[in-house]
């Protein structure tokens, strides 16, 4: 997001950062307001596929889908994404132990469930 210029639009909630923005420039807090930055959410870069979070106004405007799938395959490439993904991986696994057992069944079945859906598609 920072290569395409768009970390300056990241944000947790939108709501707050636009009421925060519309304030700052005199505008109505709980009215839209021309100029309005669009923001992104947390959630939105968490949630969304890779067309529709390419859809959202500030993604298209640094190159759309094409800029994004680029920019994954550079993240996915890097050594500090492997170490966090790594690093990720082995809490989850730290976190699945501490799991009563039959909770930890449910998790595993649901996981298999999960990837078997992935290979149909």
């Amino acid at each position: 997001m920072q290569q395409h210029g768009l970390l300056h639009l990241l944000v947790k909630k939108k709501g707050p950062a636009r009421r925060q923005w519309r304030r700052q420039h005199g505008f109505r807090a709980d009215r839209r307001a021309p100029g309005e930055p669009p923001y992104i959410s947390l959630r939105d870069v968490g949630k969304l596929v890779d067309a529709r979070f390419a859809s959202l106004p500030a993604v298209a405007a640094a190159g759309g889908l094409p800029a994004l799938r680029a920019f994954t395959a550079q993240l996915e490439a890097s050594p500090a994404w492997q170490e966090l993904k790594a690093a990720a991986e082995a809490e989850q696994a730290r976190l699945v132990a501490l799991l009563p057992e039959d909770l930890r069944q449910a998790a595993e079945k649901r996981q298999q469930a999960a990837g078997e859906g992935e290979e149909e598609e």
